[in-house]
């Protein structure tokens, strides 16, 4: 127990006093209470072996306690704090004029009660209580802290699993646009072998020659063949153009720069450049199935799927993947035009007859023709009676608001 013992005195008489243990505190306390200087407010600490002794002295109420050393002074004054406020709320004035132990029986229950109280509870500290107050708004905002986190954690994870499903569905759509492409040279290839299969069959069936011929004619145009490819050592040579339709033959007329227009062959394997008049080739191309692609700012190309002959060197077929259609020559132009501005809509003389405004101005315009009609048409009589009554209100009327009107004739 931190407080031992408590007296409570009006100068050098004790009113009341309680004592924890066995000590010869209350005669060293007397001793104490002779000696304290002067009769002014005052908060002072005697020490005695490994005890310390307390006084507060209030309005010439002076109240004593015994504590360890170990207690400190914080606390055992905030105990004399209490004390004589409890007191003086109790006994008020009569403390003045008390006998020596007139309150002990009764008060020295409230002494127990506190000493117990400030001695064994660690709220009784401020200090300690305001602490234990910090400690656990300190563990609520590490444990809101790490909801954050783990909440960021969390749209962390979301924005990392959209943009992989972003890349999968992109990812998709190549693929299948490749199949969609080899699906497409593999019915022609078939229809190649079923046409040389009918050549083959040619001479068993000289009667049907003229239905044959007319397959093999449709056969060459569907497969839409094309020689703009030359041969080297290490590979074929693609040669083309992009025509843009409404610019000159001559340069190449783009409302961008010529440099920025870029045409990419097996998604970026390799690139060029357009030459002035809108030419460009591929180099060392193997024999093989490409896909070449146009960028060029403002227009949509379609992607042109390019097969490179190893069997024909010089041949090469191409279609657009978009509209599968053949291509005879490789001459790629724009699909459409890329929009990436709004495009302001023109000027309407309805939208301003719709307005709120409009609609206003023509509320008023029609109450200014028909209301001289109306006029026209009502009883002269009442017209009378109602210009009386407006006079008989009041009520100006439109002649006397005119410069000039008031004056009689």
């Amino acid at each position: 127990m931190t407080i031992l013992y408590t007296l409570v005195a009006r100068g050098s008489v004790v009113l009341a006093e309680f004592s924890a243990t066995s000590t010869n505190a209350s005669t060293i306390s007397r001793q104490i209470l002779d000696k304290i200087p002067g009769n002014n407010d005052m908060n002072i600490s005697y020490s005695q072996d490994r005890y310390i002794f307390h006084v507060k002295r209030t309005d010439g109420l002076n109240i004593l306690c015994m504590a360890d050393d170990a207690a400190g002074r914080r606390i055992p004054f905030a105990f004399l704090e209490d004390i004589h406020q409890r007191f003086v709320r109790t006994y008020g004035r009569a403390v003045l004029s008390a006998q020596a132990y007139n309150m002990n029986d009764e008060f020295s229950r409230v002494l127990s009660q506190q000493m117990e109280y400030y001695s064994d509870d660690p709220n009784a500290d401020r200090m300690n209580r305001l602490k234990g107050e910090m400690s656990q708004v300190r563990s609520v905002m590490i444990q809101n802290i790490d909801k954050v986190l783990e909440r960021g954690d969390r749209l962390e994870s979301l924005v990392d699993k959209t943009a992989n499903m972003q890349n999968n569905t992109f990812r998709f759509r190549k693929q299948s646009r490749r199949f969609r492409n080899t699906m497409w040279w593999q019915n022609v290839k078939l229809m190649d072998s079923d046409l040389g299969s009918s050549m083959a069959v040619l001479p068993r069936f000289k009667s049907n020659l003229p239905t044959l011929l007319l397959l093999c004619f449709l056969s060459i145009l569907s497969c839409s063949s094309l020689t703009i490819a030359s041969g080297s050592g290490s590979g074929y040579t693609i040669n083309g153009r992009v025509k843009i339709p409404g610019f000159s033959e001559k340069g190449f007329g783009l409302p961008v720069k010529a440099n920025n227009a870029k045409v990419i062959l097996n998604g970026g394997r390799q690139v060029t450049f357009l030459k002035p008049d809108g030419y460009f080739s591929f180099h060392n191309v193997p024999a093989g199935t490409h896909l070449i692609e146009v960028d060029v700012i403002g227009y949509f190309f379609s992607p042109v799927r390019v097969d490179v002959s190893a069997r024909n060197p010089g041949k090469v077929q191409a279609a657009l993947t978009e509209t599968r259609r053949g291509l005879n020559e490789l001459v790629l132009e724009p699909l459409r035009e890329e929009q990436y501005y709004e495009i302001r809509e023109p000027f309407n003389i309805m939208s301003v007859v719709k307005s709120p405004m409009g609609l206003m101005i023509g509320f008023m315009v029609i109450v200014m023709f028909l209301m001289p009609k109306l006029v026209e048409n009502m009883d002269p009589e009442e017209i009378r009676k109602a210009q009386e009554e407006m006079r008989n209100q009041g009520v100006p009327s439109l002649a006397n608001l005119m410069p000039g009107g008031g004056r009689s004739s």
